[in-house]
């Protein structure tokens, strides 16, 4: 009865009634063959791998040999001589072919010929396609040999050849002259060779990728570690002057020297005569960490009262006293060593500059009092002899302040707003920076102004205000840099508070201004959310369809590439949230961590294979859309519209079949791919 019953079951397995895992897995497996074989066969011209397969015949007889046995001929490798002196006569026919020249050296290698074996290696490096690919077989060659300075030579010249076409789109830390100076920089501390070799990478390293601050950091620990300190000290310098915008590293690794030296009271010293009232945070964290390592804190504390009494209206003086209360954690305390500088100024009637209004407006909102901060942008605005940069990017303060602190109530205290009489009121009132703004928007009875914004202020934030603001700094400042990203903040608070008309709207504006700006991608995705929330699924698919458009074209037709093949296209188990909206910048921030670190950290490594990581994002999303709505035949076929779109791009196809192996979609593909 067993046997019947196990008999019915095979025979329906056969008959594909119950299709087994293993079937399916198989057929999944052919199916992604097939797309790849139809995807290839739209070319007219193979791609290389294809082409490079070498053809059964050629190497008959070279490898392998048939041998006579009592079961039949069996086929046996051949021997190594033999192999050489088969690949001898394909190479006197084709003298010119590197491949031939990598065969045969491996078989010189099996006979222990190391000689002849290295004299093929450097050949087949002179005549490889790839010089980088074959001057990287020729290093593979030293390393077995143990012949570290040999490599390193290799290494050099693999480092220095053109990266491949394919990782045009790749991100610094994977293309293929990066990991090789990685690789050099390993087998220089593996093998403990001299430092001038070293250095001589790092100046490799450094010519071949001369943006990438973390060359220069890196190569500035090595020197640390090696006791260089002169060539550590002439290295700051030239990165001050790669980098003159920076001023963190060149502080933090000039005080990590003289640590270095034993000398922590020099350090402390470059410290003190780099102090800046705007101090990256960071900075300020490394020198107040130094002081209380050194047991300076009191005596810091000391010298800056000593300066305020003698010079009640420095504000680098008072910003010395912000800044040990601060670190202290003392908020109030550092708030009052500001507020009592304005009014030391204001009792003397002196003149308040642009950059002094600026920077007491930075530090305000270091201590979140947004209406001190507010106050100090505007008198930025409207001062007499501000420049138009100066007005620009107190203007721009101004409309961040509104994304940056949402919803909060506006108190004052007892402040002192003597200075602010000719333009409102001197009574501190809640709402007071939506008077400001008001009266930045409005050229016209200021107070009626302010108090009808009074009236209506019950909290902090209001969206329509910070979307006239954003209108007013365009048309101020049309030109401005700074323009994408605050606009791109009006969309995100928008999508805070679920405005999805104002999304929209702002969305399209923006998308219609910037062409060109990364945060496309970010506006859009919060664009199609909107759309989502107001199940309009056709503009949410039309916007999908744009963004994979535009950036598979901006990553050259292969936005997945080999390396994400099969990450993308598949709907993730838990949708990301979206990346925090903020200007595009050259460069990584400086490495978290202490001041040592900071000086010599690397660059973390990428965390998303794909090529276009956008573009993956998007895909994701699309397709976790159409499968949350039960529609996966569409997701299916947007996914073969993407294949007809970039053919060239393995990680496609590799998604492609994975999205329809976990559906079980294989029964209904056939007409899709006619």
């Amino acid at each position: 009865m067993k046997s019947s019953r196990k008999s019915q079951l095979r025979s329906r397995d056969r008959e594909g009634a119950v299709p087994s895992p293993t079937r399916r897995g198989l057929k999944a497996a052919l199916l992604a063959c097939a797309l790849i074989l139809a995807g290839l066969a739209a070319r007219a011209d193979l791609p290389r791998w294809f082409q490079n397969i070498p053809a059964v015949k050629r190497f008959e007889g070279v490898f392998t040999a048939a041998v006579s046995m009592p079961g039949g001929a069996v086929t046996v490798r051949r021997d190594p001589a033999q192999t050489r002196a088969s690949l001898t006569q394909l190479i006197a026919a084709a003298p010119n072919d590197a491949e031939l020249y990598a065969l045969r050296a491996r078989a010189a290698e099996e006979q222990l010929d190391a000689a002849a074996a290295e004299a093929d290696w450097i050949q087949q490096a002179k005549l490889a396609a790839d010089p980088g690919a074959g001057q990287l077989a020729l290093a593979d060659f030293y390393h077995r040999r143990l012949r570290p300075a040999d490599e390193v030579h290799a290494l050099e010249a693999a480092a220095k050849a053109p990266n491949p076409p394919a990782e045009k789109f790749l991100p610094a830390a994977d293309q293929r002259s990066w990991r090789t100076l990685q690789r050099l920089i390993a087998l220089v501390d593996a093998q403990a060779l001299p430092v001038e070799t070293g250095e001589e990478v790092y100046r490799l390293w450094i010519e071949r990728y001369a943006r990438r601050r973390a060359v220069y950091r890196q190569y500035f620990g090595y020197l640390l570690d090696k006791k260089q300190n002169a060539a550590a000290d002439a290295l700051v310098g030239e990165y001050a002057k790669a980098f003159p915008s920076d001023s963190v590293f060149p502080t933090s690794a000039r005080a990590a020297l003289a640590e270095s030296r034993g000398t922590p009271e020099q350090a402390v010293a470059i410290y003190d005569q780099a102090f800046q009232p705007l101090w990256p945070a960071e900075l300020a964290k490394d020198y107040f960490e130094l002081l209380g390592k050194t047991h300076s804190l009191r005596t810091f504390l000391g010298k800056a009262r000593t300066a305020v009494s003698a010079n009640p209206t420095d504000l680098g003086a008072a910003a010395r006293l912000f800044y040990y209360y601060q670190q202290q954690g003392n908020l109030p305390e550092a708030k009052r060593a500001l507020v009592e500088f304005r009014q030391r100024k204001d009792a003397r009637q002196s003149a308040w500059s642009a950059t002094e209004f600026w920077t007491m407006g930075r530090l305000m909102e270091e201590v979140h009092d947004y209406d001190e901060a507010a106050r100090n942008y505007h008198a930025v605005y409207a001062l007499a002899g501000a420049t138009p940069a100066d007005r620009e990017r107190a203007l721009a303060a101004l409309t961040e302040l509104l994304f940056t602190a949402p919803e909060q109530p506006v108190r004052f205290g007892a402040g002192d707003l003597s200075f602010y009489k000719d333009i409102a009121t001197m009574d501190p009132h809640p709402g007071f920076l939506n008077g400001i703004l008001s009266l930045l928007l409005n050229s016209t009875s200021p107070e009626y102004k302010f108090r009808d914004e009074e009236q209506k202020a019950v909290a902090y934030f209001h969206r329509s205000r910070a979307a006239e603001l954003v209108a007013l700094f365009d048309s101020k400042f049309p030109k401005s840099p700074r323009r994408p990203a605050l606009a791109a903040r009006l969309v995100e608070t928008y999508a805070t508070y679920g405005a999805s008309d104002g999304v929209i709207r702002a969305g399209k504006q923006f998308l219609a201004a910037f062409p060109q700006t990364p945060l496309r991608t970010e506006v859009a995705l919060r664009m199609a959310d909107a759309y989502a929330r107001t199940n309009d699924q056709s503009s949410e698919f039309a916007t999908y369809e744009l963004l994979l458009k535009e950036l598979a074209a901006r990553a050259g037709g292969v936005p997945l590439g080999a390396k994400a093949a099969g990450t993308a296209g598949q709907a993730p188990a838990e949708e990301p949230e979206a990346a925090e909206i903020s200007a595009a910048d050259e460069e990584a921030p400086a490495p978290t961590g202490t001041a040592r670190d900071r000086a010599t950290g690397g660059e973390a490594p990428p965390s998303n294979p794909a090529r276009s990581p956008d573009y993956a994002r998007v895909l994701d999303r699309y397709v976790s859309r159409l499968v949350a709505l039960h529609r996966p035949l569409d997701a299916l076929a947007m996914l073969r519209r993407e294949l007809d779109r970039n053919p060239n791009d393995p990680g496609l196809y590799a998604s492609l079949a994975s999205f329809i192996d976990q559906n079980k979609l294989d029964a209904g593909i056939d007409p899709l791919l006619v």
